[in-house]
């Protein structure tokens, strides 16, 4: 199975990783754990969120917490697809969190 390090996707003194992904119809994220706290809000299209050996169906606005040690992956619909906004941070705060997120 994949493991996944935040190390790979924060440089530096970084705190937290964001990024917009859009899946295609059928598109597939491999099965995998990782080592940090992970949160995802589906913006638009359906899929499912195959979570500890459950299927989750996930549609526009839902809103996923993955913890430490979980393991999961996804699947965008066949016909719609799915965008979706993924925020990657450190399980436990090395340092105050800021007030505002910097831009």
């Amino acid at each position: 199975m994949l493991y996944y390090r935040l190390s790979s996707y924060v440089p530096g003194d970084g705190l937290y990783h964001v990024a917009r992904a859009f899946f295609s119809p059928g598109q597939r994220a491999q099965l995998h754990g990782q080592d940090f706290a992970e949160v995802f809000w589906v913006e638009a299209g359906r899929g499912t969120h195959l979570i500890n050996g459950r299927r989750i169906p996930l549609q526009s606005g839902d809103l996923v917490l993955m913890r430490p040690g979980d393991t999961h992956g996804l699947v965008a619909d066949a016909h719609d697809g799915m965008t979706f906004i993924n925020v990657a941070m450190p399980a436990t705060p090395h340092a105050p969190a800021p007030t505002v997120l910097p831009r």
